[in-house]
């Protein structure tokens, strides 16, 4: 399943119309396939964690602390990727132009999620699973 916040979607495509920036290859036009052919997904260190994390406080507010980010990372690397548009990629010097974060729930974790005990913001580490396990729900 895939969710698109279509208001973020269309605030970004506003801002880099302003900017005189093309919004061609806007998500919201795109298909898959072409998603997959001009985009390149990454995991990245502690700080590239943060630098995205940062630049994405100005268009998502309530974003939980880097250091939280960075510490269910480092239980499952599987839950932060980074984004970034194939012709601007660098294999010598990775960056990120955006990210994905999950939470990859193990049963008791998504049994507190669905009933409103589960704190996304902080959540404790034994409801998610490790890397090497298959988890029960996840969040996006």
């Amino acid at each position: 399943m895939t969710a698109l916040d279509l208001k973020l979607i269309r605030k970004t495509a506003d801002r880099a119309a302003s900017e005189g920036r093309s919004s061609a290859y806007s998500l919201d036009r795109m298909t898959a396939l072409q998603l997959a052919k001009r985009t390149v997904i990454f995991t990245v260190d502690a700080a590239g964690i943060a630098a995205l994390i940062d630049a994405a406080r100005q268009d998502i507010p309530g974003l939980t602390s880097n250091h939280m980010f960075q510490t269910v990372a480092n239980h499952n690397p599987d839950t932060f990727w980074a984004i970034a548009k194939r012709d601007r990629f660098n294999v010598a010097s990775p960056k990120g132009e955006g990210f994905l974060a999950v939470l990859p729930l193990t049963h008791e974790g998504t049994r507190r999620l669905i009933d409103g005990r589960l704190d996304t913001r902080n959540p404790e580490l034994c409801y998610i699973a490790r890397q090497s396990e298959r988890p029960a729900g996840i969040y996006v």
